[in-house]
């Protein structure tokens, strides 16, 4: 499914109300995750998080930078099992510099006030992740839809 409007219907509210991401990246034939505070930008082609670059995250992804952010949605009551779900974004991570460090930084700041000191420390980087495509899974069902220019 590629109709941008029908996940995007989905997507905007969850990325509005959720601040925290599951990241995933790989290194060496191992899995490797972390909790990230994270933003999207408003067409949702992209996310962006800050590490610290003296973080295992920051060097696995230097290595590897195919990456995986899991957002969902759950209270941790029954009625998840009928109406939680879960959004996996893949797509590619690279540190931003210049133009686009400006743009994505204030989405950040406007999300994670509290983590404008964070991002603006000389060991912290601000990480964009290019999104190729979504995967919306809830108990019983999934849907997939690509990111296209």
């Amino acid at each position: 499914m590629n109709d941008s409007s029908e996940y995007q219907v989905i997507l905007n509210p969850l990325f509005k109300t959720q601040k925290f991401a599951v990241l995933s990246t790989f290194f060496n034939g191992q899995p490797y995750s972390n909790l990230v505070a994270f933003a999207s930008s408003e067409n949702l082609k992209q996310m962006a998080f800050v590490t610290n670059k003296k973080t295992r995250k920051y060097d696995n992804i230097r290595k590897n930078n195919r990456v995986a952010m899991l957002i969902d949605n759950r209270k941790n009551k029954s009625s998840d099992l009928s109406s939680a779900f879960a959004v996996t974004a893949i797509g590619v991570a690279a540190e931003l510099n210049g133009a686009n460090r400006t743009i994505l930084s204030k989405i950040y700041v406007a999300k994670h006030p509290s983590l404008s000191g964070f991002l603006n420390k000389p060991e912290s980087v601000l990480m964009r992740i290019e999104i190729s495509e979504y995967i919306i899974a809830g108990f019983d069902k999934s849907q997939r839809f690509f990111i296209r220019d």
